[in-house]
């Protein structure tokens, strides 16, 4: 029987994940009867006993940003006309934020945080796509490529339906997949 926080857990990833493979393409069948998903203590136990070792990556991330007066809104790559913006030293691209961190995460690397640190003038301003083309290369040096990414945006003001789809295709383009 799982816990609480077992059960939690297995609800709370299927939200928002990051899959990474190995870019041969290859998934070893091995995998599936080794390294089962069944509780967040076997994901964290696999990850640290054999990290060079893992078929598929899962990485999950989370940002938040507060909007504020006078300052631009950019989500998922897009400039949206808005009497407020992400409240941020970057750009606030949180649908970037939240995808750099979810393969940071699956890579077992430090966080977003901690690679472009906010009390850093170079990043003052910075446009999130620089993040997400580290976090790219970084996953492409480990052998690894995107298998699906699922973000959930939670935003009541601005409406985003129509910009979902340039959305989608920046993420696709910055992370190079179809």
């Amino acid at each position: 029987q799982k816990s609480k926080m077992d059960a939690f857990f297995d609800k709370f990833t299927v939200l928002s994940l990051l899959c990474c493979v190995p870019s041969n393409g290859f998934v070893s069948q091995n995998y599936f009867t080794t390294h089962s998903v069944n509780s967040r203590q076997t994901v964290l136990q696999s990850s640290i006993e054999n990290k060079s070792d893992l078929s598929i990556r899962i990485g999950h991330g989370y940002d938040i940003h507060r909007l504020a007066e006078g300052r631009e809104l950019v989500i998922g790559g897009v400039l949206i006309p808005f009497e407020k913006g992400a409240e941020a030293h970057s750009d606030g691209d949180v649908i970037y934020h939240s995808v750099v961190d979810a393969i940071l995460g699956a890579l077992c690397l430090p966080d977003i945080g901690q690679l472009f640190p906010d009390n850093d003038p170079k990043w003052k301003g910075a446009d999130s796509s620089l993040f997400m083309e580290e976090a790219y290369k970084r996953m492409i040096g480990r052998g690894y490529e995107i298998g699906n990414v699922d973000v959930t945006l939670i935003l009541q003001l601005p409406k985003v339906g129509d910009i979902k789809p340039k959305m989608a295709e920046n993420i696709a383009q910055l992370l190079r997949t179809p």
